[in-house]
């Protein structure tokens, strides 16, 4: 597990141009909606988040796959602290 942990500290992910689209898609989506609860802060966490993931499974580049489940976080979390 250590040696998994250092791996993961040595990767500097990216995001792919798919997940990139995903992610802004989903930020317009959520603007046009009108949340007044969501910052100028979600973005850039919705980032942190898919390249964390894409660290966790050990590649150098955040996907679809990643940005999906940043997306599924965010959600929840939204959900939780402003019921819909």
């Amino acid at each position: 597990m250590t040696q998994r942990i250092l791996q993961a500290r040595e990767l500097h992910p990216k995001l792919d141009e798919h997940a990139s689209h995903l992610l802004q898609s989903y930020w317009l989506v959520v603007r046009r909606h009108g949340r007044d609860n969501v910052t100028l802060k979600v973005p850039t966490t919705l980032v942190k988040l898919a390249i964390s993931h894409a660290k966790l499974c050990l590649r150098s580049e955040a996907r679809l796959e990643d940005a999906l489940v940043a997306i599924y976080l965010m959600v929840r979390t939204l959900q939780r602290w402003w019921p819909i």
